[in-house]
């Protein structure tokens, strides 16, 4: 039941404003004086309040005054009434921060409305207020995979949580931390996995600088998409940038090292393009977006195969043929590829690892 509280000096009238608000179904509480007035509002926290102007020691403008300074409490309509109709009244009143102004005396048949506006406007307010806050949540958690505009994307509903999906041509990157069991055996767990989330922190906001989506994180690696969702003509290019930046945070993540890593961190890069499933699979109970197609497993084949090229980064020939000569490339092979009958034509980038 909503809670209405009435601060009037007058006995009569305070009985009588008492008497209509609760047959109107509210829950009323009545105070003689401002003070009085004050101490029943912050204890009670009343959803509305009607107070008189000219009441002795506190008036109803320095309670309205008390109220609208309390950050918490400013979205509490008040009603202000007074003998004193003037225009000056008036705009005294309503500057102050009063939701309303009525005449004495009140016509019930105009308080009735005005009481269940203001009623209404606040549970409006208080409900915008709960949903921008799960707003900021959800989109707090999807900023963990995804970059902000997608992030956006998926609240609006423009992208489904939903079974199912759609087939796009998308660049796919798989990123491996080189030597990271290893690492592991030496290091305290706690130190290794502070390393871990330093080195994937970074290197999830380099993704998602370039409009990228970290699909899945698989211990020391990572697999991300460029172009999915949602498909643009610049996701190649946006992979091997992105790609490139990794290689530079990389040179200077080691000339910073921490003193427990003993020797550089070197990675492996993979990135392959081509026509994607990418979209809700699991059950109603769960469900997981993922991207499913012969380029994801390619992009994590070259990923692989860097270390018998002895390189960081390595494209195949569809994403090459996206970017041109937009990026250098060092060595152009063509290698046997688990997974492939036939060789496959891979590029190696320009530049030295990391």
């Amino acid at each position: 039941m909503d809670k209405i509280l009435i601060i009037e000096d007058d006995a009569d009238y305070r009985g009588l404003l008492k008497q209509y608000v609760s047959l109107m179904g509210y829950e009323v509480r009545v105070a003689e004086g401002g003070q009085e007035g004050l101490d029943i509002f912050f204890d009670w926290r009343p959803d509305l309040v009607i107070t008189d102007i000219h009441m002795p020691e506190i008036t109803g403008l320095m309670v309205l005054k008390k109220i609208k300074e309390h950050a918490e409490m400013i979205d509490v309509p008040v009603i202000i009434i007074s003998s004193d109709a003037s225009e000056e009244m008036l705009v005294v009143a309503l500057s102050t921060g009063a939701s309303e102004f009525m005449a004495k005396p009140i016509r019930i048949a105009e308080l009735t409305p005005k009481i269940q506006k203001e009623i209404e406007l606040k549970k409006y307010k208080e409900k915008l207020i709960e949903l921008t806050e799960k707003l900021n949540r959800e989109k707090l958690g999807l900023s963990k995979f995804f970059s902000d505009d997608l992030a956006q994307k998926i609240i609006s509903q423009e992208i489904l949580p939903e079974l199912g999906g759609t087939q796009l041509e998308a660049t796919i990157m798989f990123f491996d931390i080189r030597g990271s069991t290893s690492l592991g055996e030496i290091l305290e767990p706690k130190i290794f996995a502070e390393f871990l989330s330093s080195i994937f922190t970074d290197t999830m906001d380099l993704v998602f600088k370039h409009k990228g989506s970290v699909n899945k994180l698989l211990g020391d690696g990572m697999l991300a998409t460029f172009g999915c969702p949602v498909p643009t003509e610049e996701d190649a290019l946006n992979c091997v940038r992105c790609a490139l930046d990794i290689r530079a945070y990389l040179t200077q993540f080691n000339d910073v090292r921490p003193d427990y890593l003993p020797d550089p961190v070197t990675v492996g890069i993979g990135i392959a393009t081509g026509n994607v499933f990418a979209g809700n699979v699991g059950s109603s109970r769960r469900l997981e977006y993922t991207v499913i197609g012969d380029s994801v497993n390619l992009a994590a084949r070259l990923q692989s195969l860097n270390k018998r090229l002895g390189s960081d980064i390595v494209m195949d020939g569809a994403t090459q043929e996206k970017v041109g000569d937009a990026i250098p490339v060092a060595q152009r092979y063509r290698a046997q590829v688990r997974g492939k009958n036939n060789e496959v034509l891979v590029y190696r980038l320009a530049g030295e690892p990391g």
